[in-house]
This record gives C-alpha cells, sequence and structure tokens, in this order.
C-alpha cells in the first residue's frame, strides 16, 4: 500500500502537478503527514520540503525539511536542501553550517560548489576560492559554474 501511494505522487511530481500532492499527502490545518505517507515520514515531509521551495514557500519548506531531518539525521540531501533553503532567504551562515554537514555525510562535488557560494555570500573570499579551485575539473557543467564564481571571488578578494 505504501508503495502504490507514493508511486502514485511521484507520477504527479513527474506532471509538475504540486497542488495535488500537496493536498494528498500534507494537512496545512495541523502541519502533519496525512495517512499513509506518515508511515515514512522522512520522505513525505522531503517531498512537502521540496514542493514548498519551487513554490518559494522557504518558510514551510525550512519546517518540511527539519521534519524530513528528524526522522533521518544523515539524510545529506533533506541537509542540502535545507541549506539552499537558507540561502535563498539570505542567510548564508545557516547554509554554510548544513552544507558542512551534509558533506560530511556525502562529500559530493554539487555540495561543495554549494558551500563555496555560501561562503562567498559571507565575504569569505579566500575559503571559497579554495573550495571553487577543489571541484574543478571534476565535472564540466559544475567546472564552468565554478570556474565563473571563482573569477569574482579573485576579484571581490582583491578589493576587499
Amino acid at each position: 500500500m505504501k508503495d502504490d501511494c507514493y508511486r502514485a505522487v511521484h507520477r504527479l511530481l513527474r506532471k509538475c502537478e504540486y497542488d495535488k500532492v500537496l493536498k494528498l499527502i500534507y494537512d496545512r490545518e495541523n502541519h502533519s503527514l496525512n495517512e499513509p505517507y506518515s508511515d515514512d515520514s522522512n520522505h513525505g515531509w522531503y517531498i512537502v520540503g521540496d514542493i514548498c521551495f519551487k513554490k518559494s514557500d522557504y518558510k514551510l519548506a525550512i519546517k518540511a525539511f527539519k521534519n524530513a531531518l528528524t526522522q533521518r539525521k544523515d539524510d545529506s540531501e533533506a541537509l542540502m536542501a535545507l541549506a539552499n533553503c537558507y540561502a535563498e532567504i539570505g542567510k548564508p551562515q545557516k547554509a554554510e553550517r548544513y552544507l558542512r554537514e551534509s558533506i560530511r555525510i556525502k562529500p559530493l562535488k554539487a555540495y561543495v560548489y554549494n558551500l563555496a557560494n555560501a561562503l562567498f555570500d559571507q565575504g569569505k573570499f579566500r575559503d571559497a576560492i579554495e573550495m571553487y579551485e577543489a571541484i574543478l575539473y571534476q565535472n564540466k557543467q559544475l567546472d564552468d559554474l565554478a570556474r565563473k564564481n571563482l573569477k569574482l571571488a579573485k576579484k571581490k578578494r582583491g578589493k576587499a
């Protein structure tokens, strides 16, 4: 049953029918997951957080990702998503905290890139430069982004 309900949710997500998904799995009034989605609450809360992030409802996304993390503290994707929320609302220090934790759990280059961005946003250009340089030559798409931001960080560091 649980697998079937999440199959339906993922089918709706592929169609970008976010409001339908939220109605299915989330009780906004009680800020809780509906049955049977609460049986796998890490998954359910992550989906709620992801939808809210896409809809720019960062306050609710933060709550949802934190709820997901109460169920599975080692969820590096939820940590990264939470960091992205804080970056979007202009809180790079909090973003840095959650990115460092996600990297500790799973050292993905995309997490390192986002950490470099959080450091850049705090004016920690020397640290950001080190992070950008650490991920060069790893992935074409990430490499291009890192090079662009590396150039900006070096320019900003020269002015600081």
